[in-house]
């Protein structure tokens, strides 16, 4: 307990003098692929035990000059370890981004892949807004065993409401790994998703439901592939501790899934749960109150617009593993 308090403090102390958004999500589930096997499933069901572990971690700092700056770091159930860094210019209700990307750690022989992300987006405070980001690793395609490429797409679109955030998207993911000198896997996965923010001023917490259709596919070569539909029901719980600062909690469940391809008629046994959980803290040094005279948090302008603005650099990178 006393370490976990030591490093809470040491990142409000960091967030605050340097006055970057800083947010945390640790996560696990079952609902993916395992990574450490190669070969296609040969279990009657598909097995509830593939244990993937996950994280997102955000850093942003805006300038006074509308141009921000943001370091996100996923480790997502499709394409594992990756690191984007994006400079994102707001051009009155536009907003454009472009940045490194690199996929860390996913092979010893290819210990760092790079790449590029980018985004454009569109927000009419209190009305609507929509974007598409993308990222796609660099180079050759991938020759020697151990060498992979990573690329994510995601296309959203979404409108406000008097206390409420809804937003529709479309996301696509895509980890090509070679296993062999002969072999590979494809990793894909695409997810349609309808999430709703609700929040209410001066309430220190809000609350976020969806649903969404998952579909996840592991391609071993030669037409050889596992398929699975999923249908997710997400929550997500955020509390503010002090104003700045929240404690963020999710979880998503599977209430139906189909096997497909090689998994036809082999999906999870009835009494198994699919599920990812998470948790985590997000610091927002410019909501911190420092006396009672100055601007209460439900004084600070689109301070829930923002939180939603924000989604447009996170949106794909995203996940879930947002799990939202």
């Amino acid at each position: 307990m006393k370490k976990i308090l030591c490093v809470f403090s040491i990142l409000i102390f960091i967030s605050t003098v340097s006055a970057m958004d800083i947010s945390i999500l640790g996560q696990f589930g079952n609902n993916g692929m395992s990574w450490n096997s190669a070969t296609p499933i040969a279990d009657s069901t598909f097995p509830y035990n593939n244990w993937i572990p996950g994280c997102n971690i955000s850093i942003t700092e805006n300038t006074p000059d509308g141009i921000s700056f943001s370091i996100n770091y996923i480790l997502d159930p499709i394409l594992r370890s990756l690191l984007t860094g994006t400079i994102n210019y707001n051009l009155g209700i536009f907003k454009l981004g472009i940045g490194p990307m690199a996929g860390l750690f996913n092979s010893w022989s290819a210990p760092v892949k790079a790449g590029i992300t980018s985004m454009f987006g569109i927000d009419v405070l209190g009305i609507f807004f929509a974007g598409i980001s993308v990222g796609s690793s660099i180079g050759a395609p991938p020759v020697s065993t151990g060498d992979y490429t990573q690329e994510y797409n995601t296309l959203y679109a979404g409108y406000y409401l008097s206390n409420a955030v809804c937003t529709f998207s479309l996301e696509t993911k895509n980890l090509y790994l070679n296993t062999a000198p002969d072999s590979h896997i494809v990793d894909r996965s695409t997810e349609y998703k309808f999430i709703t923010e609700l929040f209410k001023k001066n309430m220190p917490y809000t609350i976020t439901i969806g649903f969404s259709a998952l579909k996840l596919t592991r391609d071993y070569g030669n037409n050889v592939l596992d398929s699975l539909f999923n249908l997710i029901v997400k929550t997500k719980f955020s509390f503010s501790l002090i104003p700045g600062v929240y404690i963020d909690g999710l979880f998503d469940a599977v209430v139906y899934s189909l096997g497909l391809d090689a998994l036809t008629g082999r999906g999870p046994a009835s009494n198994t749960l699919l599920f990812t959980a998470g948790i985590g803290v997000t610091i927002r040094p410019g909501l911190f109150r420092t006396s009672p005279g100055q601007t209460s948090v439900e004084q600070v302008p689109s301070s829930e617009a923002q939180q939603a603005t924000d989604m447009e650099t996170q949106q794909s990178t995203t996940s879930s593993t947002e799990a939202q």
